[in-house]
């Protein structure tokens, strides 16, 4: 704090007063010296993740035409069937469907039953992609399909039986 005294003579002497810190004010400044610390310290681990134009620049998504057979695929179904049975093992049929709503779609054979576009009606195909609302499935002929979940019925296969939903999520 600066305080202007001024003396007889009519100079001013400009006088420098501290302030004598409190045990209080102490501690508020050493928690926002470690709350700033910590923060430099979080920012500095954490490893920038790529955006969407980074991603589709380096063709994250893509599968190489060789990779796209239908036949490649079916080792996922068998994954996703063993998958399916301990999950829904041992449970009553309304936990099952409980837990095939939150349940991951990768590997699943899906058919579509009812949709906005007419000609994806009777698609089948294993699910390749999945994402908030859109999967991407393989058709037995080796083609890609895109289905727009909320635009679709669709039906899955778990545990031998079908299961029709609005969609999976």
């Amino acid at each position: 704090m600066k305080v202007v005294d001024s003396d007889a003579n009519g100079s001013d002497n400009i006088i420098k007063r501290t302030i004598p810190l409190t045990p209080s004010y102490n501690k508020e400044l050493k928690l926002k010296e470690a709350k700033r610390s910590e923060r430099k310290a979080r920012q500095q681990k954490k490893k920038p993740g790529l955006n969407s134009k980074q991603r589709r620049a380096l063709r994250i998504y893509e599968l190489p035409k060789d990779c796209q057979k239908y036949s490649n695929f079916v080792p996922l179904h068998v994954l996703w069937q063993e998958y399916m049975r301990t999950l829904v093992e041992n449970l009553a049929p309304a936990q099952q469907a409980q837990r095939l709503s939150s349940a991951d779609f990768h590997g699943a054979i899906i058919t579509v039953i009812k949709s906005k576009c007419p000609s994806l009606v009777g698609t089948r195909g294993i699910v390749v992609q999945e994402t908030k609302n859109l999967l991407r499935i393989i058709t037995p002929d080796d083609i890609f399909k895109f289905i727009w979940e909320p635009a679709s019925l669709l039906a899955e296969r778990a545990g031998g039986t079908y299961h029709p939903g609005e969609n999976f999520h």
